[in-house]
């Protein structure tokens, strides 16, 4: 088993396995690594299982009949011939409209997840915003191989993980709230615990949830 070991500013060590499945281990400055050694030999049972729990990286060749997940339904891919590019969304189909074999279908798909991604996180903020008393400064879209989002506490700025556009709009109003939360309380205190409890009372579920459900972008 490989990890990675940052050597930060806390107290206790930190034992994280990212959507990568990558395995990294914060610990205090100055703690010897056969320390970090010893305490990833104890804690390998509960890094395999939560290895087990990823789901697998996806391959699409993004071909008529192909079947993806939008905000956690089932959507058919239908690719058309025609005299521009362009991907949207028409009922249970995404209708991708290709110039040219050598049309970059991908990045097509992409940018139309984005956007349906984009118009549910900015309704999300919308609404959670004033309700926490929080006033962030904008939010973007990004690919995040180990996060499903992030904010600059300085800033105010938040930014999501495209991968998000395939989950129940349940689990992505968990992420917006996680981040909103932390322009009330920056680290992951028992009072940011706390205050996610009291926003949304089954945060842990639909977090376990966001977890397992399909991948659409590695």
């Amino acid at each position: 088993m490989e990890a990675e070991i940052v050597y930060k500013d806390v107290r206790h060590m930190y034992l994280r396995v990212g959507r990568d499945r990558a395995v990294r281990l914060t610990a205090p400055r100055g703690t010897p690594e056969a320390v970090c050694r010893r305490f990833l030999e104890e804690k390998a049972g509960w890094i395999e299982a939560s290895l087990a729990k990823i789901p697998p990286a996806p391959s699409f060749a993004y071909e008529d009949g192909e079947v993806h997940w939008l905000l956690g339904r089932r959507v058919t891919l239908r690719v058309r011939r025609g005299a521009g590019n362009g991907c949207r969304i028409a009922g249970d189909d995404a209708v991708m409209t290709v110039r040219s074999s050598r049309t970059d279908r991908a990045a097509l798909f992409a940018a139309c997840w984005t956007g349906e991604l984009s118009a549910v996180a900015e309704d999300l903020i919308g609404e959670w915003a004033p309700r926490m008393g929080v006033h962030p400064a904008g939010f973007a879209i990004r690919r995040m191989r180990s996060r499903w989002g992030s904010c600059q506490v300085r800033t105010g700025d938040l930014t999501f993980s495209l991968d998000l556009a395939a989950k129940p709009v349940a689990c992505i109003e968990s992420v917006v709230v996680h981040e909103l939360n932390h322009l009330i309380e920056p680290s992951h205190s028992p009072r940011f615990h706390a205050l996610m409890s009291r926003w949304l009372p089954d945060w842990k579920e639909r977090k376990r949830r966001l977890e397992a459900f399909p991948r659409e972008f590695g």
